[in-house]
């Protein structure tokens, strides 16, 4: 078995961090008027949105050394990466990518996108992709194909992206949930997660035998690998979307305070008579 250190690049050449890459370059580089003029073609006002942090995100989980270690050593590392991918670039990405652009994107595709964001499609997309990414076949694949492992991640962040927006609803064309329901939601995609993290967890040998064929990092073996993977994937996932769901909840809960506050009256001040 041939050694492997983090600290040595092996794979510079990442077919999704160079997309990443050109995308940053892309989204992060307009400014006034270039963004005003392409949304008023989109048929909406230029607005401002918060830093574009989901191109951090997914360019530091595609880049090295993350994706070397998942790729060469680690699946409890690979998993980190699925989840960052799936549950907190498409969030930000929805949050962080200005409004005309994003619908711009969505304009040619939004019949489509309008049954594909519905919260029970949304749900099962996500997570029959997330259960086919996992099947032993598909991780070997990703091992030993980068273009295969760049397809799956792009899957997962576009389904990813449609499990979200029925919560973020970052266009009025296709408005969120109302809290109530968005917080069920999430709290319904936290439970799915179980069944495939229970496999890995209380599995008595390792499920994806090709980690068994590559070199093991910090002393870590195959099967104890595989076991802090199930708990990363229900853990980690769940702490995410319960995350999600608080925030829902408070933001809901002062919303409701302010609007039963009442407003306040002005009183007329009396003016006395010169």
């Amino acid at each position: 078995m041939s050694s492997f250190s983090p600290f040595t690049q092996t794979r510079p050449f990442c077919p999704t961090t160079i997309c990443v890459s050109v995308m940053f370059l892309i989204i992060s580089t307009m400014e006034p008027p270039f963004p005003i003029i392409l949304g008023t073609l989109a048929g909406v006002t230029f607005i401002n949105r918060p830093p574009l942090s989901f191109l951090h995100f997914l360019l530091f989980m595609e880049s090295w050394p993350i994706h070397d270690i998942g790729e060469g050593s680690l699946y409890s590392v690979h998993m980190i990466e699925h989840l960052v991918i799936a549950l907190i670039v498409p969030p930000a990405m929805l949050k962080g990518m200005p409004g005309w652009f994003l619908r711009l994107l969505v304009k040619p595709i939004l019949p489509m996108l309008r049954v594909a964001t519905k919260p029970v499609v949304a749900l099962i997309a996500f997570n029959a992709t997330l259960a086919f990414i996992h099947a032993p076949a598909i991780v070997d694949l990703s091992i030993t194909n980068e273009f295969a492992h760049f397809a799956i991640h792009a899957s997962l962040l576009m389904t990813g992206a449609l499990m979200w927006w029925p919560v973020i609803g970052p266009i009025p064309d296709l408005p969120k949930m109302a809290p109530f329901m968005a917080m069920g939601y999430l709290f319904l995609q936290s439970l799915v997660p179980t069944i495939p993290a229970s496999f890995l967890t209380f599995a008595e040998k390792p499920v994806y035998t090709i980690y068994e064929t590559l070199p093991r990092l910090w002393g870590f073996s195959a099967l104890d690998d595989q076991v802090l993977s199930g708990l990363i994937m229900k853990v980690g996932g769940g702490l995410i979307l319960w995350t999600a769901i608080t925030v829902i909840f408070f933001r809901w809960a002062g919303e409701s305070e302010r609007a039963d506050r009442p407003i306040p009256v002005p009183v007329p001040v009396p003016v006395s008579p010169r």
